[in-house]
């Protein structure tokens, strides 16, 4: 809900900028779009957010529509598997 009507730039960590800028200009040539980056939750911590984009058309003008989801457990998760496996 913190997202709703902000600009994502605005919550995206600097880092992933670049990947954020990368999956706009996917978007406005492809019509679709994949990101993954850290945004900064409402608490203030930044969580691994997974989005998927695409232009849909409401009333009659074309709108970006981004459905994502937090993926900071499984990230975690993956992180300490590959490191039991060093």
């Amino acid at each position: 809900d913190s997202l709703v009507g902000k600009v994502a730039f605005e919550a995206v960590h600097p880092d992933d900028v670049g990947a954020l800028e990368e999956a706009r200009a996917c978007l406005a040539q492809t019509g679709r779009n994949f990101l993954t980056a850290r945004i900064r939750h409402a608490s203030g911590e930044w969580r691994w957010f997974e989005g998927h984009g695409r232009v849909a058309t409401w009333r009659g003008e074309p709108v970006a529509v981004v459905l994502g989801r937090d993926i900071t457990r499984e990230r975690a998760l993956e992180e300490r598997r590959v490191e039991a496996q060093k």
